[in-house]
């Protein structure tokens, strides 16, 4: 028997407190990286979805003018503006947060993103597909009642 690989390289930007980052992933699993895998293994049963050779980083920033600067650096000046505290970007296989706002539900809906894309290889997807399957995985494994909203940008 072949011992799973992991999914997922953390990596913390600044001086992250990573006990406390832990803890808010209310989550099953001791360390960060095992509640990732958890939350992935789940999220996977959730959609029907197996895509295989997932490899995500995610990046966990201290501050929210790092953060923002990132995705700056990312779009550059488009006039888009940053106000969602995580995203996901197919293209560089990455989950993006900001220390402050990481919470379970917030990196299904993120994890979601990755293997929806991964899955369906089509990016990018209608925007209301690309929102109502990470939204039911989120609403769905954190025990709350589903309802779809569109955030508009």
């Amino acid at each position: 028997m072949t011992t799973p690989q992991p999914h997922f390289t953390v990596e913390f930007i600044g001086d992250v407190n990573r006990k406390k980052v832990n803890k808010r992933i209310r989550f099953e699993g001791k360390s960060i990286e095992e509640k990732l895998e958890n939350m992935l293994s789940q999220t996977k049963d959730v959609l029907g979805m197996r895509p295989r050779k997932m490899e995500i980083r995610v990046k966990v920033y201290r501050s929210w003018e790092r953060f923002t600067t990132s995705y700056q650096g990312l779009f550059g000046d488009w006039g888009i503006r940053m106000d969602e505290p995580s995203y996901y970007i197919h293209k560089y296989t990455t989950i993006y947060l900001w220390e402050r706002a990481i919470s379970k539900r917030r990196l299904l809906h993120e994890i979601a993103h990755a293997v929806t894309d991964y899955h369906f290889a089509i990016n990018p997807m209608p925007e209301k597909l690309r929102e109502l399957l990470p939204q039911y995985v989120e609403t769905k494994l954190a025990g709350r009642r589903f309802r779809f909203r569109l955030r508009r940008r």
